[in-house]
């Protein structure tokens, strides 16, 4: 396995286990979970955050609990609303990344002459 595999792998990694903590964020938001809430939000993102070498999303995850206690629910959903929004916005710049490594590579495969056939995925 090529080390471009191997990196295109954990960056897939990566982008899917940021999806699953999304996920798990929207639906406890949605629900109105404060205790899931707080716990994806402390434990889930900073594993994630860690994972991708995320410090600032980790040190934000970490603070929606440290700054314990709030003066009012309003504050902690406030303050998780702000977390969600940051991982949101790390999600579209993961993406746009593999944008950009899937039309490098297009680039580079179609100046490059072809010795045999390739299958499209």
């Amino acid at each position: 396995m090529s080390c471009d595999m191997l990196h295109c792998n954990m960056q897939l990694d990566i982008r899917l286990g940021l999806e699953d903590v999304l996920a798990a964020l929207w639906h406890a938001r949605r629900s109105d979970d404060i205790a899931r809430l707080a716990h994806v939000s402390y434990s889930e993102v900073q594993r994630w955050a860690s994972a991708a070498h995320a410090a600032g999303v980790a040190a934000r995850a970490r603070a929606v609990l440290a700054d314990c206690p709030y003066q009012s629910r309003e504050d902690f959903m406030f303050a998780v609303d702000r977390l969600i929004a940051e991982v949101e916005q790390a999600h579209v710049q993961l993406a746009d990344d593999e944008r950009r490594v899937v039309t490098a590579k297009r680039r580079s495969s179609s100046e490059t002459p072809q010795t045999s056939p390739t299958i499209a995925l």
